[in-house]
């Protein structure tokens, strides 16, 4: 239950939650017993997804010690303990030593599970993304080479990691007014099959400063765009638009878009990122896999003549001036849900994701 409240956007109350289980483990199973472990493994991720990262690094420290000792350094338990601190001595920013766990990761792992290991394959993408990010990037390329030659038979974890690296070949910029066309259609593709398939844009909204657009070119083609709105005084960066060609997706350019993103609204002041999105599974999946929360709900609501000739009526009870609604567009609180859905057929969830920067 913990874990899954940290996975529903409850954050705080997933550390309380693991705290309190901790503290009963460890009165009755002993502090070295493997539940116990890995409890404490999960108390300091979700404080680093709080954004007390240093004290997740300081916890997960001392639990890999304690693994080492008592399970030894090739238990599966020790592994998963050592990816997660490599992870958050990343995010916290020490990229080098990062990547020095994550290349000591990979050995062990080589040398437990054998080199063609899912997880061995995993880790060597781990291994070359925090090279990219420290600026090793030839080194990260021969990563990649390695990953490509793995057999036929078997599948590579998906992770951010090796997404991009993917898109080390890509060029992410500044936006500038010759990219408007292909920003465009670029933007109006990706949502096509998507719950914003009829949020159609006709004009690029610039962002004001201190917001930013960047796009994503390959090849000379634009490929991927993401607009951002900074709020200096909220210390708050929104991103309004991210998209990626359909057929540029899943190589990793949305990450790389997110990446320099992040970057540009650190300068400009924000101290939070948070985007909102609706009810498409795989954008859900593509947030939470890149360490955003969910946490704010509501429902967009869509009354259609075409869909019903009805809908419009049951939304607007009154108009002026002779006006008849065909397709009226609206916000509700989730509460609301059940009704709403048994009186239209076309009904949202507007969720939050954040993370802090």
């Amino acid at each position: 239950m913990a874990w899954w409240l940290g996975e529903s956007g409850r954050v705080s109350e997933a550390v309380e939650a693991f705290e309190a289980l901790l503290a009963d483990e460890i009165s009755l199973l002993g502090a070295g017993h493997p539940d116990t472990l890995a409890s404490r493994n999960s108390l300091a991720h979700w404080l680093g997804m709080t954004g007390r990262v240093n004290e997740a690094v300081e916890q997960l420290r001392a639990v890999l010690a304690d693994e080492v000792s008592l399970l030894g350094a090739g238990h599966r338990s020790t592994l998963v303990t050592w990816n997660t601190l490599t992870f958050w001595l990343g995010r916290s920013g020490r990229l080098n030593e990062a990547v020095e766990q994550a290349q000591a990761l990979l050995a062990d792992d080589i040398r437990v599970l054998g080199p063609d290991h899912p997880d061995t394959l995993a880790t060597r993408a781990s291994v070359a993304f925090w090279q990219a990010m420290s600026g090793q990037v030839e080194e990260a390329v021969e990563q990649l080479l390695a990953l490509l030659e793995r057999p036929a038979d078997i599948e590579l974890t998906t992770s951010p990691a090796l997404s991009t690296i993917v898109a080390v070949n890509v060029e992410v910029r500044d936006y500038q007014p010759g990219d408007e066309e292909a920003w465009l259609r670029c933007r109006v593709l990706s949502f096509l099959h998507t719950a914003y398939f009829d949020d159609v844009q006709v004009a690029h909204p610039s962002p004001p400063s201190p917001g930013f657009g960047l796009v994503a070119v390959e090849g000379g083609d634009l490929v991927g765009v993401i607009d951002v709105s900074v709020s200096a005084f909220e210390e708050l960066a929104t991103i309004e638009t991210v998209a990626v060609h359909p057929d540029a997706q899943h190589r990793g350019v949305g990450t790389a878009l997110l990446s320099e993103a992040r970057y540009r609204s650190l300068r400009a002041g924000a101290t939070m990122i948070d985007a909102w999105t609706r009810d498409d599974e795989p954008t859900l999946r593509w947030y939470r896999s890149r360490g955003f929360v969910e946490s704010d709900h509501y429902l967009h609501v869509y009354a259609n003549y075409y869909t019903a000739a009805d809908e419009p009526g049951r939304a607007v009870e009154s108009t002026r001036l002779g006006l008849k609604p065909v397709i009226v567009f609206s916000h509700a609180k989730m509460d609301a849900a059940q009704e709403l859905r048994g009186s239209f057929a076309r009904v949202h969830v507007c969720r939050r994701f954040s993370q802090p920067l």
